[in-house]
């Protein structure tokens, strides 16, 4: 069955509301903080060394003994020690002067 413009089986296409797609528009300002905001996310990320510790954790995951060693018993002391920031300083120059 052929539809003319005549037939007033349905609503012409005037009265039809026309959906047009949603557009973004980015400005200049809007681009540009952006650009800024991820170059200072990504300074942070590598002043932070975050990438350094992911890598060197997943090569150390990658290792195949080192998944059951995580639940292996052993019957070793474990020693804590709590040394003040000045004592630290003084053991890494009597150290370095060792060195």
């Amino acid at each position: 069955m052929r539809l003319s413009r005549n037939d007033d089986s349905g609503p012409s296409p005037e009265e039809q509301a026309q959906s047009t797609p949603k557009r973004y528009r980015l400005s200049g300002r809007m681009l540009l903080m952006l650009v800024i905001t991820a170059a200072v996310a990504g300074g942070f990320l590598v002043l932070s060394d975050l990438p350094g510790y992911l890598k060197a954790n997943f090569t150390l995951a990658r290792h195949p003994k080192a998944i059951p060693a995580l639940w292996a018993e052993n019957n070793l002391d474990e020693v804590r020690l709590e040394i003040k920031f000045k004592h630290i300083q003084r053991i890494e120059e009597k150290r370095q002067q060792a060195l």
